[in-house]
This record gives C-alpha cells, structure tokens and sequence, in this order.
C-alpha cells in the first residue's frame, strides 16, 4: 500500500483537482490512501475571518462568502449538474457551521485556540470530500474518510501531540476492513478523547502522510508539490541550484530544519522509523524525476555537501555569568524557560566552562524571550551574577548539509575562505550535533551572496555536468537542422584545463571523469 499527498498548490483549482484524478487514475493498480490540504489559500482566509470576527469586523462574512462561492464553482466545474445539488448541499451545510463558530467569536469578542482549529479544519475537509468525489466520477472505487476518526491527539490546540499507539490502532483497524481502492483523507487535523478537533501544526498535511504510512508500513510515502523535488539552494536565491536525485533522511531533516520548505519537517521521523522511502514529486510535471528520501547508503561518489539552506531574520543573544561566580544549572534554566514559552532555539554557541551561551532564534520571538528571560534571572541580574542580556540583530544563518561533513576536516577552513574571499564576515560557526550540518552565522545583508558563493564552492562541479549533457544533446540537433559538426576540444575553468585534445574529446566519459573526480 501507497501513501500520497497533494499540497495546497496541487489542489488549487478545478484543472489542478483533474490533474491529480488522473496521475492517480494511471498508477499501478492497489490500494492507495491520499491525503490532501485545503485548497491554495483557503487556510490563511479561514484564520483571517476568525480572527476578524473577533475585533467584531463583519467584513468576515464577506470572507466566508468568497471561501463557498470558490468551493461551488470548483463543483460546478468539475461535475455534470445532475451530480452537484449533493456536493453544493453539503459545502453549505458546513459553511454554515462555519458562520455560527464565527459568529459566537464575534458575540464574544474572543477566539480560543481550540475554536481557531475547527474554523481551520475546514479547509481540508471540503477539498478531500470533493477530490473523492471526483475520483468516483473517473470510475476510481474511492471514499473520503475523516482524519479525526484515525488520528487522535492531546489536546494542546494549534500544534497537537500525536498519540501514536491510539491512533495506530485506529488506522490500522480501518484501513484492514476497508475494501475501496482509493481512501482520500483531510490532512492537518485530529482529534483529541472528547472528539474535539485539533490541528498538527503548519505543514501537518505532510505529517498526516507519514502518520498514516508508519501505521500501516506503507512501501513507499509520495509527496506530491509544486516543484521537482528538494534543491541543492532555494533556486530563486541561487540560479544554479537543482534537485537532489537522492538524499538520505538525516540530510533531509537538516535542510528541513535549517528553512528548505519541500517537506515538513516532523513529516521524516515516522518515514524514518519504519524505513519508508519518501518521494517528492511535482504535480505538474510529474516525469520529473524528484528526490528520494531513503536510508543512507555509502556513496559511489564522495560529496561533501548534499544541499545548503539558510533561516534569515536571527538574532543572537548573549547569557554571561559575571566573573569566576558559580551558578550551576544556568543553561538548563534558560532553555527550560524557552521551550515553556514555545521559542524555537535553532543556533547555540556554549563554552566549556559555561560562563556563557549564546542562542540564536528567529526575530519575531526576541521581545517574548528577552521578557521571560530577563524574569527567569531577575535576581541574579540585580546581584550583578549575571550580565544583562546582549543582543545582536539583523543576521542570518547558513548550514551545509551532506553525510560526508563529519569525515572531512577541512570543511569549516573551506567555508571561512571561501565567504572571507567575499568580503563576508562569519560571526559564528557550529557543527550540528548529527555531524550532518556545518553551520554559520553572518550578516543578514550577506544571505544571498553567501549561499550563491558556498553553493560554488562545494556543489558547483555538478553543474558543470549539466552543461556537459546539454551540449552533448545539441551537437545532433546542430548537424541534422544546421549542418554544422561541433567538435569540443577542451573543458576548462578559471583554475585548471580538465580535458584536451586536437581531434575532439568524448563528452560522456568527459563526465565520468567529473563524477569521479573529489568536489573538495
């Protein structure tokens, strides 16, 4: 059995919803649960009118009404009119429980985070009920089935805890009674004991996936997107980024973590655990080959650097005890202080001797944690034991990703060179407790052309073969419709002739020998 997922982008519109019936309406014949999230921007327009209703701003009805005139023309489009009375009947039947959540917010001028994650879960459930729905139309054996009767979870709302061995039972029970083909869920929601829903978090369609394929020990979890898999760079920062054919789980949680967007990262933990290879692939060009998220294999090829990500917007701070004075437990402290206040630390610098820790978080969370820790320290700040905090801003982080990073020493001198050469000044450098990340933190300013110039450093040779397969495509497009013979004499770049000879030089083995070659 296969898990599948389609992103809000794969879901956006009625041609996006066909798509999708018939990528799957082509798959080998089996049995295949596919979870999908709401439609293109439905999510954020459901949180606006929450949260409008609440300030008492009527204009969230005119919200709710675009959100079930969008869902009816997707009806209307995507079914004969013979068919649509029952699908448009049921749309309104929930938009009107809809209207009267809103309308108790706007009553009681106050919104709960439990009552945010039903407003939210609306989103996915119209767009699941509709694609299986459609599914049936192709003559696919579908049915929708609610993800809160699958998955249950605490009760924290807004970012619930699984609770796996529940859950597992209940999807396992299901999922061997139930004879269609084709069972389409709605990502990103739960329920907790009393039946009352919750939601896993931003991104939490992909964690249903992998919730799902753990259970019932899937061959194979397929992500479905709106790109060809996971980058070398976020292209629109670097041009010469490109997918990653393979990656292992760990490299990808590590990009995941450090901002590549692809796949969300809790998603890879319960992939990981049952080793259930990943497949990202895109939508719409879905020949792409993707990326392949498996367990880590020694590598023909020995690359240092898989991928490289970054997370802009950081800010630094700075926890220093005063003098020689002992105040031991200090750094459990602060990170107990952090985590009760939900701020992600995703940089820390720590001396041995532990007269300071510098974390890094992301800027939007520095008043809140500047607060709970000028509080949690309050005395010892008064008593001069401990420094006021120090605060540094407008930086960025930078992390190379690879399996190999850890058996190469050289790494950290590469990446001081190669920014240094660039004018770009490293405030700090860590390597990632899995020894599968090397990370650094600069200037904000300097984002882009840092990961431009690390990505030549360590990834750009492989470039360099995508030129040599476009070339070799050419030269019979070039002799058949323009007559012309090319003939390639040499290969070369700014430091070295790789290749040469008078009479022409082979491009295939030209990259053979490139593959083979050290990126170092």
């Amino acid at each position: 059995m296969q898990v599948l997922k389609f992103g809000g982008s794969s879901v956006a519109n009625s041609d996006s919803i066909k798509r999708i019936c018939s990528l799957l309406e082509k798959k080998p014949k089996g049995k295949y649960a596919i979870v999908v999230s709401a439609l293109g921007n439905i999510t954020d327009q459901l949180i606006q009118c929450s949260k409008l209703a609440s300030e008492r701003n009527n204009v969230y009805k005119n919200i709710i009404e675009k959100i079930k005139i969008r869902h009816f023309n997707i009806i209307r489009e995507l079914f004969p009119i013979y068919y649509q009375s029952h699908l448009i009947s049921w749309i309104k039947k929930n938009i009107n429980t809809l209207e009267s959540l809103c309308h108790y917010i706007f009553k009681v001028k106050a919104l709960s985070k439990r009552t945010l994650d039903e407003i939210m879960s609306f989103g996915e459930l119209f767009s699941s009920f509709i694609i299986s729905k459609k599914l049936k139309k192709y003559g696919l054996n579908a049915i929708f089935k609610d993800s809160r009767e699958l998955i249950i979870t605490d009760s924290k709302f807004g970012c619930a805890k699984v609770d796996f061995i529940t859950s597992n039972h209940h999807i396992l029970q299901f999922f061997r009674k139930e004879k269609s083909e084709y069972v389409v869920l709605p990502g990103f929601i739960g329920s907790n004991l009393k039946n009352q829903t919750t939601t896993l978090g931003r991104g939490g369609s992909d964690y249903t996936a992998a919730i799902l394929a753990s259970a019932i020990s899937a061959s194979l979890l397929e992500i479905w997107t709106d790109v060809s898999g996971m980058m070398t760079a976020n292209p629109k920062m670097v041009n010469q980024a490109f997918p990653i054919k393979e990656i292992s789980y760990e490299e990808a949680m590590e990009l995941s973590h450090f901002g590549a967007k692809v796949i969300y990262p809790p998603t890879i933990q319960p992939a990981m655990k049952k080793n259930i290879p990943i497949q990202i692939k895109n939508t719409f060009y879905p020949i792409d080959p993707g990326t392949l998220i498996h367990i880590s294999k020694k590598k023909k090829i020995r690359q240092l650097v898989t991928g490289i990500s970054g997370i802009q917007n950081l800010v630094l701070f700075t926890l220093k005890v005063s003098g020689m004075i002992d105040i031991s437990g200090y750094s459990k402290r602060l990170f107990e202080v952090l985590s009760r206040e939900k701020i992600n630390v995703i940089f820390i610098i720590k001396n041995s001797s532990e007269h300071f820790i510098t974390t890094g978080i992301h800027e939007m969370d520095i008043l809140k944690a500047k607060t709970v820790i000028n509080s949690e320290f309050s005395k010892e700040i008064y008593q001069k034991y401990i420094d006021p905090l120090k605060i540094e801003y407008d930086l960025c982080i930078i992390a190379l990703v690879g399996d190999n990073i850890k058996n190469i020493h050289v790494t950290s001198g590469k990446i001081f060179s190669s920014l240094g050469k660039n004018r770009i000044h490293v405030r700090a450098i860590s390597k990632g407790y899995t020894e599968k990340n090397i990370s650094a933190v600069i200037q904000k300013k300097d984002f882009k052309k840092a990961l431009n110039t690390l990505h030549e450093t360590f990834i750009v040779r492989k470039v360099e073969n995508k030129l040599l397969e476009k070339i070799n495509k050419k030269k019979n497009y070039f002799l058949e419709k323009l007559k012309l013979q090319i003939i390639i004499i040499g290969l070369s770049n700014i430091k070295k002739i790789y290749f040469y000879n008078n009479h022409g030089i082979n491009l295939s083995k030209c990259k053979s020998n490139f593959m083979n070659k050290s990126v170092i």
